[in-house]
């Protein structure tokens, strides 16, 4: 039986920090003036990973169209995990077009 798919706790609070912030929540007086300069950091960031050691940019890099270009002991087939050992079950889609794509909720039935 596969297990239910789970949220990391960070990922929740960074997503909800996001939500706020894009619902309208002054963004004076912070580190981040604008919501691009708070994605991008979010997007940089590697305490979000278990051992701390992989940010989204690690298998979603910009320079590689937002796809993962590390190699693994398999190839590229698959993405390698923040421990530097596990192997993911795919390889990381390119995060390119995320902006046009539908917006996804939790619930399925429209409240985030």
């Amino acid at each position: 039986m596969a297990r239910p798919f789970r949220f990391p706790t960070r990922l929740c609070l960074a997503l909800l920090c996001v939500l706020c912030l894009s619902r309208g929540a002054a963004l004076a007086d912070t580190a981040y003036p604008t919501l691009e300069s708070l994605g991008e950091a979010l997007f940089f960031d590697e305490n979000f990973s278990l051992n701390r050691t992989q940010s989204c940019a690690t298998c979603h890099d910009p320079d590689q169209a937002f796809t993962d270009s590390r190699v693994t002991r398999v190839g590229k087939a698959v993405s390698l995990g923040d421990d530097g050992q596990s192997l993911g079950d795919r390889t990381a889609p390119t995060a390119a077009y995320a902006a046009h794509v539908p917006t996804f909720h939790f619930d399925g039935g429209g409240v985030l």
